[in-house]
């Protein structure tokens, strides 16, 4: 299998559920990677499907930057926590990919907090 990761820096507003009992929302900055993998390549050799997966992830992360996450259906009843987002994110490319029929596998999303701390969620460990 060929993987690829890509990286992108992000600023988004959240309420942690656990941690702000006054509901005053934080602007957290994170570092999110997301690896994807085929068996197959494109007539230039590379990836198949990855360039067109990176301009998706792209325009996706986007959309997070300066976004209120609690507002997103997903935490309706989900704590943004970096787990819970790493997982959004990971189900959400996933489904992505599915619907635009690529031969891509979502193998990992990684959310690092600082230096200190970071999140990763995959399907398979």
């Amino acid at each position: 299998m060929y993987k690829i990761t890509y990286s992108a820096y992000v600023s988004a507003s959240l309420v942690n559920k656990l941690r702000a009992p006054r509901n005053v929302p934080v602007v957290k900055e994170w570092e999110i990677r997301i690896t994807v993998g085929t068996d197959e390549l494109d007539e230039n050799g590379g990836g198949k499907h990855f360039d067109s997966f990176l301009e998706e992830f792209r325009n996706e992360i986007a959309h997070m930057n300066n976004y209120y996450l609690n507002a997103l259906e997903y935490f309706e009843d989900k704590n943004p926590s970096l787990e819970n987002i790493a997982k959004w994110i990971f189900d959400t490319a996933k489904e992505a990919v599915a619907k635009k029929g690529w031969d891509l596998k979502i193998l990992n999303v990684y959310i690092k907090n600082d230096e200190n701390y970071w999140v990763e969620y995959s399907e398979n460990i």
